[in-house]
């Protein structure tokens, strides 16, 4: 009897080991299981966002002169004292992905590296906090210059070659408008281009920042009222109508364009847990400036 009921106990523990040993089976198969298929997911995510970011920036950035003239005449229509915008937003869905466009002109925008070799940094500091008039945030300046890279043509030293060597580790959706009509830093600074600014866009800030110390309040003024007066209006014509000086002119021309040469893409994603951000910047070539291209992914 006391054999039998051993034997019985024996084979009551060995079904008991036999089921532990089969849920830790099953619970690491299941695991493995929901971690291919999250890799799965995450890889066909990555792809999806790879796949957008390129064809938005080559469906947009090829025809951002079109988008902002368009967007020029659209504003114009709504409000005749309206101000030619240096963005254009869209919101567009890629692959069942909805994603916020932004396509900005770089040289409607205050150069940061143009403040810097003009006024030294600290100044250039301040001036970035009066561009920044009229946001919902203010945006603290943390100056973190480098070396001008070797080798590659540009009209001015470029010490700040990216948003984060001045506006330090901000998210990149609090240099982004949220709302239509609402301010923010990719409108107004930059530190890409040639750092001239283009009258037929830049707003009245910018163009105060840029050209502080050139010109007088009165001859300001005179600008902004023939820009008011005529949008598309040209930088010689616009002199002519400040009354500058020939030999004046000359030196302004330096600072000033009506054409733009350089131009971005800001293209936030938005995912099922988290937004992505990804910015293209396009740099034409001239006699001045190399040619050159830059990506920043978030």
């Amino acid at each position: 009897m006391r054999t039998c009921k051993q034997q019985r106990g024996f084979a009551l523990l060995l079904v008991l080991f036999v089921l532990a040993l089969a849920g830790t089976v099953l619970a690491a198969a299941a695991r493995r299981s929901c971690e291919r298929a999250l890799l799965a997911h995450s890889a066909q995510e990555e792809l999806q966002l790879k796949w957008s970011g390129l064809s938005a920036r080559a469906f947009c950035l090829p025809a951002s002169e079109r988008l902002l003239d368009a967007a020029a005449v659209a504003a114009r229509e709504a409000d005749h004292d309206a101000p030619p915008p240096a963005t254009v937003s869209l919101t567009i869905s890629l692959g069942g992905l909805a994603c916020d466009l932004v396509v900005a002109d770089e040289q409607a925008k205050a150069n940061v590296n143009l403040l810097s070799a003009r006024f030294g940094d600290a100044v250039m500091s301040d001036r970035l906090q009066s561009l920044q008039a009229g946001q919902r945030e203010v945006l603290t300046v943390e100056l973190r210059p480098g070396t001008p890279p070797a080798g590659v043509i540009s009209s001015v030293p470029r010490r700040y070659a990216s948003l984060a060597q001045f506006f330090g580790s901000k998210p990149p959706a609090a240099l982004l408008p949220t709302a239509p009509g609402e301010h923010a830093p990719v409108e107004r600074i930059t530190c890409w281009g040639s750092g001239q600014i283009n009258l037929r866009r830049a707003d009245a800030v910018v163009v105060r920042q840029t050209l502080a110390e050139l010109v007088n309040e009165s001859e300001f003024a005179k600008l902004e009222k023939y820009r008011q007066t005529v949008p598309g209006c040209a930088v010689d014509e616009a002199l002519k109508q400040m009354g500058i000086p020939d030999d004046r002119a000359k030196n302004l021309r330096k600072f000033l364009t009506d054409t733009s040469s350089c131009h971005s893409l800001w293209l936030v994603a938005h995912g099922r847990t988290r937004d992505w951000f990804r910015l293209d910047v396009i740099q034409e070539g001239d006699a001045e400036n190399d040619a050159e291209e830059w990506t920043f992914l978030w």
